[in-house]
């Protein structure tokens, strides 16, 4: 008989395909237009994968809150478990034609002392062919179809690099707010003077897994969504990272703040550079 965990991660990855055969068929209709006439300014089939996602995880768990995109967070007294889905994470890069998108489900539920807690993570780029995911206290993994060589597939672990010049840092999309953009260009030039390269990606979570498989050291954002963190921050945490706030302190997933993911090593680092701006 399979376990609570078992099912729940059977049903995310069932969702997280499905979903993304949505996605794909939105990103191929793009194309087609970008090439033989003007491409949409929006498409709907976030929404198709959003559906798709809904019905696969509440028929395997139909008691089970999901929390998605303008969906109000968990109140405290709301005892899980739950769901947080993003079933578009980078729609800026989908509808721009850039393969750099994902989907992401989040599984909250309870561990062996009852306390409420990322338990499953999963992420999926449709066009990359890549899944990553993590279980609470079982490590995280990463599959991917590359052509010509066929399915690859294994557990991940941030990098082991200790020294700050040779980092690797992506961060997101700048505040709206004045203040807040000032103090993000400064973090970013900051940054900049003691890094080896740093970026902008528009797709959360599938920045974070790409912390978990060592390809880059760091990440930062402001006023994340809870469900684009809620799988990154556990593949993170499972291949061996850290996640806190920009300050250092916990990470808080509902209260939307900012965010910094690293290997660990880099951290306080990190949190200096990030501060003392």
């Amino acid at each position: 008989m399979l376990s609570l965990m078992d099912e729940a991660l059977i049903a995310a990855m069932n969702a997280a395909r499905v979903g993304a055969a949505e996605l794909l068929a939105g990103y191929e209709e793009s194309l087609l237009l970008r090439y033989n006439g003007p491409s949409p300014a929006e498409t709907d089939y976030e929404r198709k994968a959003e559906l798709s996602i809904r019905k696969i995880i509440s028929d395997a768990f139909p008691e089970h809150p999901i929390y998605t995109k303008g969906s109000e967070p968990p109140s405290e007294e709301q005892k899980g478990p739950w769901w947080y889905v993003d079933s578009l994470d980078g729609a800026f890069n989908y509808l721009r034609n850039s393969p750099f998108f994902s989907l992401s489900i989040g599984f909250f539920g309870h561990d062996a002392k009852g306390i409420l807690r990322p338990m499953i993570g999963v992420i999926l780029a449709p066009v990359l062919m890549e899944m990553f995911w993590a279980t609470y206290g079982g490590g995280a993994f990463h599959c991917q179809q590359v052509p010509g060589i066929g399915l690859t597939e294994g557990p991940i672990y941030v990098s082991d690099a200790g020294i700050t010049h040779r980092a690797v840092v992506k961060t997101g999309f700048r505040p709206d707010l004045e203040a807040e953009r000032l103090k993000f260009k400064n973090q970013v030039r900051q940054m900049q003077d003691e890094v080896a390269a740093i970026g902008l990606e528009c797709s959360a979570s599938l920045t974070m897994a790409y912390v978990a498989a060592g390809r880059v050291e760091g990440y930062f954002e402001s006023g994340l969504n809870p469900w684009s963190a809620a799988a990154g921050t556990l593949v993170v945490s499972e291949a061996g990272g850290k996640v806190s706030s920009q300050n250092g302190r916990p990470f808080q997933l509902e209260e939307r703040g900012d965010i910094l993911v690293s290997n660990r090593l880099l951290h306080d680092k990190f949190v200096e550079i990030l501060t003392g701006v």
